[in-house]
């Protein structure tokens, strides 16, 4: 009998370790370096006797969190309250975990519970000051949100900071490690080169106006004023891009979510879109640095009877709600109007894009084709243009 549940009890001990979770620590700064997804030693809870984890480094930086080998399978962070170096901390589902303003620690020491969702730091606190980053979704080449050598601005005194690069794609902030005390975006207005901008605090992302990418880039921020100012040499044009379809995350800017222009026209289409359920979508330029969708307040909603509307500009939230027929559908949007359009069926791109030579074709707001326009409004399709006409 005591042979057989020795048996069981190691049965039950490689079962249970064949589906132990790992742990690690993610964060802007782990050891110096910005480390959100990468698995490795480095950044690697190790078992303890005890049922906790431990992880030792040589630095860590404010805003942090602690995950499993996949964000599915742990995620926990700030509570809302700032960390306390020594004292246990009960981890929420909330951002990133912030240690005390302006400081980092040296050999720093995590010990985890998982039981409990709590973690006590340890380390030695250094007074760092103020830094602040270029955050962005192309800085250098690379999507950078985080703190690192790369995207550190330098303080050239006078409260004025300076960084200076290879390239500076659209959609950016200028914000410190910790995303608290200094969080600066858009005004709503595009940002144009050499001229002075004044990001406002938690503003979403900076657009440039009219170009996509920056060579060269020198970006002067001055505390004192909140006064930003980017140098260099403007290239590219923005791609326009259609997430939210069929369950696509709406952070998905990539081919499967991407419009193809028109000619040399302001109108974009995604052909072919096959729509299987309902669900929600906006319209995005290049690296979310322009957005347009349902404004606060607005009543917008897509389906059979009602196919075309204009859309609003709109930050992070604002998606627009549609229910449409299951089946293949084309989606063009005209930037000029805002008005994006629906037309059913897998030639739907012939309905609302037509050769330079073709007659002029009419549609009402629904995206129907009218024969004989009569008195109303409609959506004239001619020379590869659409524009609203009323009659």
């Amino acid at each position: 009998m005591k042979k057989i549940l020795l048996l069981a009890a190691a049965a039950l001990f490689a079962s249970s370790s064949a589906f132990a979770i790992d742990y690690y620590i993610a964060g802007g700064n782990i050891n110096g370096a910005e480390n959100w997804g990468d698995n490795n030693a480095d950044n690697k809870f190790a078992a303890q006797s005890d049922g906790t984890y431990k992880w030792s480094g040589t630095e860590l930086g404010s805003g942090f969190k602690v995950r499993g080998s996949s964000w599915d399978e742990y995620d926990k962070g700030s509570n809302g309250e700032t960390l306390e170096v020594g004292k246990a901390y009960v981890m929420g589902d909330g951002g990133n975990i912030m240690l005390p303003s302006g400081t980092k620690l040296t050999n720093p020491t995590v010990v985890f519970n998982a039981s409990t969702n709590t973690i006590t730091v340890t380390g030695t606190s250094v007074e760092i000051g103020l830094e602040l980053y270029v955050m962005g979704a192309s800085v250098n080449g690379v999507e950078s949100w985080g703190a690192s050598a790369a995207n550190k601005m330098e303080n050239i005194g006078g409260g004025v900071f300076e960084w200076k690069g290879e390239t500076l794609g659209t959609s950016f902030k200028i914000a410190d490690a910790s995303w608290s005390e200094y969080n600066y975006g858009t005004t709503g207005a595009a940002l144009a080169l050499n001229t002075p901008y004044y990001p406002v605090y938690n503003g979403s992302n900076i657009a440039f106006d009219g170009f996509s990418v920056v060579n060269n880039p020198v970006v002067t921020f001055d505390t004192n004023t909140k006064e930003l100012v980017v140098a260099g040499e403007a290239e590219g044009t923005y791609e326009w891009f259609i997430p939210g379809f069929n369950g696509t995350a709406n952070d998905a800017l990539d081919a499967t979510t991407k419009m193809t222009q028109v000619g040399e026209t302001n109108v974009y289409i995604r052909e072919e879109m096959v729509v299987v359920t309902a669900g929600e979508f906006k319209i995005s330029a290049t690296g979310w640095a322009l957005q347009f969708g349902k404004a606060e307040g607005e009543e917008i909603f897509i389906d059979p009877e009602n196919l075309s509307t204009i859309l609003s500009p709109v930050g992070m939230d604002g998606t627009v709600e549609y229910e449409l027929t299951e089946g293949m559908w084309t989606a063009k949007w005209d930037i000029d109007e805002q008005t994006i359009t629906f037309v059913s069926g897998a030639d739907g791109v012939e309905k609302v894009v037509l050769g330079k030579d073709a007659k002029a074709v009419y549609y009402n707001l629904q995206g129907q084709k009218v024969a004989n326009p009569d008195k109303g409004i409609y959506i004239k399709v001619a020379d590869c243009k659409a524009v609203k006409v009323v009659k």
